[in-house]
């Protein structure tokens, strides 16, 4: 807790209010409910013992793995990093941390604050790029957590590999969002804004004396991804006629396509006004070579005539604004690279039960986002849709639920953290039973004569029937 109120003094002169509001106070929760649940989670769980070992106790004790590795992302600079130190250190480990190198104030933040605030000797801090991660990963660790990108997740878990050392990896993936017709638009259309623009805009680290090179990460938790190919985009469905989905049937003609982007456009200018370049509440990119990227994306000539809003560009201030846009050629850049930025690509589809096909015939994403008011499609969604999570008319939400595992599955990652689920991530389960030296069974012990199989198959299979009769060593007819 007192290394939360260091990370408000040292980043007070560069954060955006909102930022110290929503990321220290979340890195604050996760210290508070680890502190008063730890002894909860540290308690050995009792569990039912098994006829074969009358009399006996069992028990699941946890126990630190060891030595922990965490490598966090840049995009959530601080909060990737300290959430999973907390729960690492809650269960008990000594734990390396390596901030990325691409948010160097946060980097060299949590390098002088940490060691004030916490034993140096079992919690550590290493700065730098690939040769000090490189470095890293050659050591021997009892557990690897690592937030990033899924080409780089290959070369964790490949290191890892050599010293059969399990990974939490949070690699995100593509994220699609599915829009039904019965929405109320405007609660959907600020949800998905802030969801895609909002999330964490206004988050600033600052790099340098005067913070003229400090930095906003762009979107992050929300990215999205199309039905077509490698697209990112938001589903919206419905369109111009009746789409049987089962047993339900809704007439999509009521609601047109250009009244959602209309929406978008209204929560757009509502949140950031005329001139969102010059909002504080919306990041700057994180660095030149990402800005770079970004527009290289928005300049294919493949989106020519394809932003419906947005667009702009300043690479002295590297920003730029929100931007979307509709009908995007499959093959165009955008729809086949990551864009990790704030472009939303939207994409029309006839049958909203299209979308959960696509979602599914595609790598699974970290989350998937349904927006409707008919149950039995919000039911079809969770029970087909297969993700690290999944959001009911909302974006983003989840993760702050400390309650809610947050980690993916297939080529979004493996296993997950948050709350006891941290604890859980970096403990390990050891099993434990407890007999006495009453209760022999010579059945147990050779030789084994046909009575005795009789009398040890009952018991493993717990028929007490034939185990009364293999006693008394009557026929089983």
């Amino acid at each position: 807790m007192f290394a939360m109120t260091t990370v408000r003094n040292h980043c007070v002169h560069n954060l955006h209010r909102r930022a110290k509001r929503i990321i220290i106070s979340l890195a604050k929760s996760a210290c508070t409910l680890a502190l008063k649940e730890l002894q909860n989670w540290m308690k050995p769980e009792k569990v039912s013992s098994m006829l074969t070992a009358f009399p006996s106790s069992a028990e699941i004790v946890p126990e630190p793995l060891g030595l922990v590795l965490v490598i966090s992302a840049w995009n959530y600079p601080f909060l990737l990093a300290i959430d999973p130190v907390i729960g690492a250190i809650a269960a008990g480990n000594a734990v390396v941390l390596k901030p990325s190198e691409i948010a160097p104030s946060t980097s060299a933040m949590l390098a002088g604050a940490l060691p004030n605030y916490v034993d140096s000797s079992c919690i550590k801090v290493v700065e730098g790029s690939v040769p000090e991660t490189t470095a890293l990963l050659e050591q021997r660790w009892d557990k690897i957590l690592y937030t990033g990108n899924a080409k780089i997740g290959r070369i964790i878990m490949n290191a890892a590999a050599k010293h059969l050392t399990p990974v939490v990896l949070e690699l995100g993936g593509k994220c699609p969002v599915v829009v039904d017709s019965d929405v109320d638009l405007n609660v959907t259309s600020k949800r998905i804004v802030v969801g895609k623009w909002g999330s964490n805009n206004g988050f600033v680290w600052g790099s340098g004396g005067g913070g003229k090179n400090s930095i906003l990460t762009a979107t992050a938790l929300f990215r999205l991804f199309g039905c077509e190919a490698s697209a990112r985009k938001v589903f919206w469905g419905p369109f111009e006629r009746p789409v049987q989905l089962g047993f339900l049937k809704t007439d999509f003609s009521a609601f047109m396509f250009s009244s959602k982007v209309d929406a978008l456009k209204v929560s757009l200018k509502s949140f950031y006004g005329e001139n969102p370049m010059e909002s504080g509440d919306l990041s700057r990119i994180v660095n030149s070579n990402h800005f770079a990227r970004i527009v290289r994306l928005l300049n294919d000539e493949k989106l020519s005539g394809k932003i419906k809003h947005g667009g702009e560009k300043d690479e002295k201030l590297l920003k730029i604004e929100p931007t979307v846009l509709v009908d995007v050629p499959e093959d165009s850049l955008i729809m086949q690279e990551e864009i990790f930025g704030p472009l939303l690509p939207i994409v029309t589809v006839d049958n909203i039960e299209d979308c959960f096909d696509m979602i599914n015939s595609k790598p699974k994403p970290l989350a998937a986002y349904l927006f409707t008011k008919n149950k039995k499609l919000e039911e079809k969604f969770v029970k087909d849709v297969s993700a690290g999570g999944l959001l009911i008319n909302d974006t983003v939400m989840h993760f702050a639920n400390p309650k809610l595992p947050f980690g993916g599955v297939g080529e979004s990652g493996m296993g997950a953290y948050h709350g006891k689920h941290s604890f859980d991530a970096f403990s390990h389960k050891k099993a434990v039973l407890r007999r006495s030296f009453v209760g022999e069974v010579s059945a147990r012990y050779p030789p084994y004569t046909p009575q005795k199989q009789k009398f040890l198959k009952a018991l493993f299979t717990g028929n007490i029937v034939g185990l009364v009769l293999s006693i008394f060593q009557w026929p089983r007819s």
